[in-house]
C-alpha cells in the first residue's frame, strides 16, 4: 500500500526542470500578404500626386487650345481665350540670347463677311511683345503692351506668350444677334523691329521671319428670346 501511495504521488509531480526552464522565444510569424500588400497600397498613395495640385509648370506643353470667345462678367464686351505656337526658331533663339531684342504682335479682327462687296471689318485689336535677353542678371524680359516681366529661362518667357486668357477685343454693342461673323486670330514676328541686318535676312531667309497663320472661327451673336 505504500508502495502504491509512492507511485501515485511520483506520477502527480511535474518533470524535473519542467516548470523553471526558460521559455524558448519564438520567431515572429511571416506578415500576411494583405498586410503587406495594405502597406505598399499606402505608400504609394502618400508618393501619388495629388489630382487637385496645379500643373507643373515646367511639364511639357500639350497641344495649343482652340481660340474661343466669351462674355466678360457685365456682358458688355467680349474676350479672347487661346493658345498659340510662338514663332521662334533656332536662329532666333541665338539672336535673343545674343541681346538682340525680338518683338512679336497679336492681332485680332472681326469680319462680316459680304457676298456683294467687301467684307466689313467690324472690330480688330492688337498687343504687342518684347522679348529680350539682359546679360547682367542674365535673365529674359518680356514686356506685353508695356508691362515688363522677368523669367530664368527663355522657355518661361516663351509660355507667358504662348497662352492668351481674358483678353478684351470687341465691345458687344459692336455686334448684332443673328449675324455670322468670322474671327480670325494670329501671333507673328514683327521682323520690320529687327535691326537692319537682320531684316536684310529676314527678306530671304524663313528661319529669320517664320510663317504665321491666321486662326479662323465662326462667331454668332445668339438671338435674344422673346418673354413667355
Amino acid at each position: 500500500m505504500a508502495l502504491a501511495l509512492v507511485a501515485t504521488l511520483w506520477g502527480q509531480m511535474p518533470a524535473a526542470g519542467a516548470a523553471d526552464a526558460p521559455e524558448t522565444p519564438t520567431a515572429p510569424a511571416a506578415p500576411d500578404a494583405r498586410d503587406a500588400r495594405d502597406a505598399r497600397d499606402a505608400r504609394d498613395a502618400r508618393l501619388a500626386p495629388d489630382p487637385r495640385a496645379a500643373p507643373d509648370p515646367r511639364a511639357a506643353p500639350g497641344p495649343p487650345a482652340a481660340p474661343t470667345l466669351e462674355p466678360n462678367a457685365d456682358g458688355d464686351a467680349w474676350l479672347l481665350r487661346s493658345d498659340f505656337e510662338v514663332p521662334l526658331t533656332r536662329s532666333l533663339e541665338d539672336a535673343v540670347r545674343r541681346g538682340v531684342p525680338l518683338y512679336f504682335v497679336l492681332e485680332f479682327e472681326l469680319i462680316r463677311p459680304r457676298w456683294w462687296w467687301y467684307d466689313e471689318r467690324v472690330a480688330e485689336r492688337s498687343r504687342s511683345y518684347r522679348l529680350a535677353h539682359h546679360a547682367l542678371t542674365r535673365q529674359y524680359r518680356l514686356g506685353i503692351d508695356g508691362l515688363t516681366q522677368t523669367f530664368e529661362t527663355l522657355d518661361d518667357a516663351v509660355g507667358a506668350m504662348r497662352s492668351v486668357r481674358r483678353w478684351r477685343v470687341f465691345e458687344a454693342a459692336q455686334v448684332s444677334p443673328g449675324t455670322v461673323y468670322e474671327a480670325r486670330v494670329r501671333l507673328r514676328l514683327d521682323a520690320s523691329q529687327l535691326p537692319k541686318p537682320f531684316q536684310v535676312n529676314a527678306i530671304t531667309n524663313r528661319d529669320w521671319n517664320p510663317t504665321s497663320e491666321w486662326k479662323r472661327f465662326p462667331f454668332t451673336l445668339p438671338t435674344p428670346k422673346n418673354g413667355p
